[in-house]
């Protein structure tokens, strides 16, 4: 009986080409939106150096954007994902006729004839259904990111709405507006009593 390692060992050069194959359609197609993210979220839980108004400008107004433009490419993604499983059902069934009048030929009970047929189709599919999976781990991997995104944009906004609500309740200087003119004119009327 073989150890999970030595069953692991021996799929290992498959699985670290497809975790290439995947890290490689991550990086073209999303790794621009969602490379700073990370850095930007660890700004701004520091504690020894707070976050600045730029970075949470930054984030509060070009990284939505950004996401729209993942969003974007995540569907010519999931587009091709489905390209993919529909080109999948469809060779899987000339695949399957094929084999069915190949083994029809060969004198056997139906169903060992299904049982061969059934064996070789495994067979002939495993590479479309590695890439299926492969897709799929990237549309995870990627609308994972998106909601880490978006969290992010909710941590920036209370900070940056707590420093705006602080800056307004006690503001830096006595607030002089740039017309003398413009202000209201407070003296009273002398009224006496009578």
């Amino acid at each position: 009986m073989s150890t999970i390692s030595e069953t692991f060992d021996q799929y290992r050069e498959d699985a670290e080409a497809i975790h290439e194959f995947c890290e490689d359609l991550y990086s073209k197609n999303f790794s621009v939106y969602f490379d700073g993210v990370r850095d930007l979220y660890t700004r701004l839980k520091s504690k020894t150096h707070p976050i600045s108004n730029e970075e949470l400008a930054y984030i509060l107004t070009d990284l939505p954007l950004e996401l729209f433009s993942a969003a974007e490419n995540l569907n010519k993604l999931r587009l091709d994902h489905e390209v993919v499983k529909l080109k999948n059902k469809e060779t899987l069934e000339k695949t399957r006729r094929t084999l069915m009048e190949e083994v029809t030929q060969v004198e056997q009970s139906k169903s060992s004839r299904q049982e061969i047929v059934s064996r070789a189709l495994n067979e002939k599919m495993v590479e479309y259904e590695i890439l299926l999976s492969a897709y799929n781990s990237v549309i995870t991997r990627v609308e994972n990111e998106q909601s880490f995104a978006r969290e992010l944009i909710m941590g920036a906004k209370k900070i940056w709405d707590s420093r705006r609500g602080a800056e307004s309740s006690d503001p830096v200087g006595p607030v002089v507006p740039e017309d003398e003119s413009e202000l209201p004119d407070y003296r009273l009327p002398k009224q006496y009593i009578k």
